[in-house]
């Protein structure tokens, strides 16, 4: 018989190990992880997760290089690429506008194109 936390931290464990599986995965591959959002009494949002054993000792988004927030802007379908206060997104500097279309397949361009710029300083 488990004890009632038990079956969180199997879970939180589980989550640890597919977030450690996927940096071993071959550098050209893309992994895109989708979850829905808990927004908290301040109105601000989180990956929502099924116990607080994830909330508490995992940062999910800390777990990824590149956080997109879901968002419809005046009817269109878009992404927020940066955390504004509220929405729990972030990318690199420089990589994206604010506010960009929704399209993964732009996204993953991007990334690849912005990852395999020559930089000479």
């Amino acid at each position: 018989m488990h004890k009632s936390y038990d079956k969180f931290n199997e879970i939180s464990n589980d989550f640890h190990h597919v977030a450690e599986r996927f940096n071993s995965l071959r550098d050209d591959l893309f992994i895109i992880a989708t979850m829905h959002i808990d927004t908290d009494e301040q109105g601000k949002t989180k990956p929502k997760t099924v116990g607080k054993s994830i909330n508490n000792h995992t940062h999910i988004e800390g777990r990824f290089l590149y956080v997109l927030h879901t968002a419809v802007i005046n009817g269109q379908y878009k992404f927020i690429t940066n955390n504004d206060g509220v929405h729990m997104a972030k990318s690199s500097m420089g990589l994206f506008e604010s506010i960009i279309d929704n399209d993964l397949m732009f996204v993953c361009n991007e990334i690849d194109k912005f990852n395999n710029e020559d930089i000479t300083l």
